[in-house]
């Protein structure tokens, strides 16, 4: 099982890599947001998950598998006026786009919030995505910014379809 990142902008590259010395296995996988994938490895409905954060349920064991991070994305189209760089305090008057309950990214994005002192209810919520391709396309047509996993953004980012401000 793979959550949405390591499954949709990951997962396929090293499969790939595995398909090509065992030609003969079939894969299957699942994806789900980080808390379907855990609930999915807990049930035994896959055997193993890759999951983009840790959980602290103790029947799991987890190994870090490679590192992400997590930018802050506008579209070039629609934010011409945002500055070089935001202020912490500049984000609660920006229409932010987040991830829907259970993500990873979400999840990582409250906890960072948190230890800066900002309540994820102050902001300034414009919508939210059961998807990370939802959001990128939802940031693309304007309705507002988001943080995304870089390896998400990658190809926007080089075509200049989005553009990461950093904080």
């Amino acid at each position: 099982g793979g959550s949405t990142i390591p499954g949709e902008y990951i997962l396929p590259e090293y499969i790939a890599g595995f398909k090509k010395t065992h030609p003969d296995i079939t894969i299957t996988l699942k994806i789900g947001d980080t808390q379907d994938i855990i609930d999915m490895l807990l049930n035994g409905s896959v055997e193993m998950g890759v999951v983009g954060s840790k959980t602290d349920d103790k029947r799991i064991e987890c190994r870090e598998f490679l590192k992400d991070e997590l930018v802050f994305i506008a579209s070039g189209r629609h934010f011409k006026k945002s500055k070089a760089k935001i202020d912490k305090k500049d984000l609660k008057n920006l229409p932010i786009i987040i991830r829907e309950q259970g993500s990873g990214s979400r999840k990582t994005i409250e906890e960072i919030f948190k230890n800066h002192g900002i309540d994820i209810e102050d902001l300034n919520i414009a919508a939210e995505f059961g998807s990370t391709e939802a959001v990128k396309q939802a940031v693309k047509s304007g309705i507002g910014v988001s943080f995304v996993s870089k390896f998400a953004v990658k190809d926007e980012i080089q075509n200049k379809a989005l553009k990461i401000i950093p904080i």
